[in-house]
């Protein structure tokens, strides 16, 4: 057993912790880094997709949770229909984007994401 403060960070190669290596629930999540984020998306009656600001790791895209007022719309893989979303990464801009399903809303409309970032 190593003595408190005995490594430091610099001193650990960046392969030396692995999964395997952690108990379980031996990181808090002050440590993890990860945090809940929302953000009101700018509907103008002519879109349907909408980027994040926040660009998401693809494993956090099954945590995205978009709400069209007020009402948790279905998420699908993708070409999605009225009521429903998708996710993916829009390569032009380098960011999260939420697509969905039906016409474009109108600018009283509200689009909320909920997502861990």
């Amino acid at each position: 057993e190593l003595a408190d403060n005995a490594v430091d960070t610099d001193a650990i190669a960046g392969t030396a912790v692995t999964t395997a290596k952690l108990a379980d629930d031996a990181v808090s999540l002050q440590k993890f880094g990860a945090r809940f984020a929302h953000e009101k998306l700018g509907t103008n009656g002519s879109l349907t997709a909408f980027d994040l600001t926040s660009d998401l790791q693809s494993a956090f895209f099954d945590g995205v949770m978009v709400y069209l007022n007020g009402q948790f719309l279905e998420k699908v893989a993708n070409s999605p229909n009225a009521g429903q979303y998708s996710i993916d990464r829009n390569n032009t801009s380098n960011k999260t984007r939420v697509t969905l399903g039906g016409s474009a809303l109108a600018n009283t409309e509200t689009v909320m994401a909920v997502y861990i970032k």
